[in-house]
């Protein structure tokens, strides 16, 4: 049972003690003043009850009237309040709902948003490990180049060099465009952990699109293998 159900059931409860204490207390009353007037035990004459009866009924009469008007009224005041207090209840009840529902969209949300991010950090982390393999690869091939260069550096100290100019430079260069390929993969490793993506997609769409440049000659030559 609700509250206004319970303070409406005790209003009404009060009401009629204090009304039926009003009756009793009138009817001794008028009792005790009849008594008083009309002295004597109870009359063996008709009319004599008669009179009594009318003498009580034209004082009880409009006083029930008007206590069972009272009555009315307090009851109908009391149903409109408890209707109030029920919308106010019913009205709290669906704030209560609706604060409750935007709780779990927002946890919902939260939850994609969060999930989401963990999918794109396990894309970024796998890019990322993808360009470090192109650059171990490649820092390899310099490797051997820059060893390469050392042993025909040694070879003309020691007045014994088979290699030729031309060798020597095509080292040289190969050596050159392997450090400038591995700048670019950590540039580009640099921009993908920095930059913000919306979705999975548009990141590898940029990771391709990027790694194909660094690979591929400004003739359009797929250099990969010679990098690699």
């Amino acid at each position: 049972m609700s509250t206004g159900t319970n303070k409406a059931l005790k209003a009404v409860t009060s009401f009629w003690f204090w009304s039926c204490i009003s009756i009793v207390i009138a009817f001794c009353i008028a009792v005790g003043a009849y008594l008083s007037k009309f002295d004597g035990g109870l009359s063996g004459q008709s009319s004599d009850w008669s009179n009594f009866g009318s003498y009580i009924g034209g004082i009880f009469g409009p006083l029930v009237s008007f206590i069972t008007l009272l009555a009315v009224l307090k009851t109908v005041y009391l149903q409109r309040e408890l209707l109030d207090t029920q919308r106010i209840e019913f009205e709290e009840m669906q704030s209560n709902q609706a604060k409750a529902f935007e709780a779990q969209q927002e946890q919902i949300k939260s939850a994609s948003e969060q999930a989401a991010s963990d999918t794109m950090e396990k894309a970024r982390l796998a890019i990322l490990g993808m360009i470090d393999r192109y650059i171990q690869l490649v820092e390899k091939k310099q490797d051997r180049t820059t060893e390469g260069l050392a042993r025909i550096g040694d070879w003309v100290s020691a007045g014994n060099s088979s290699a030729t100019l031309e060798q020597t430079k095509k080292l040289a260069k190969n050596n050159e465009e392997l450090r400038v390929v591995i700048l670019k993969l950590i540039g580009l490793s640099e921009i993908i952990s920095l930059m913000d993506y919306n979705t999975v997609s548009e990141m590898r769409d940029y990771y391709e699109i990027e790694i194909a440049k660094i690979f591929i000659g400004e003739e359009g030559e797929d250099v990969k293998e010679d990098v690699i």
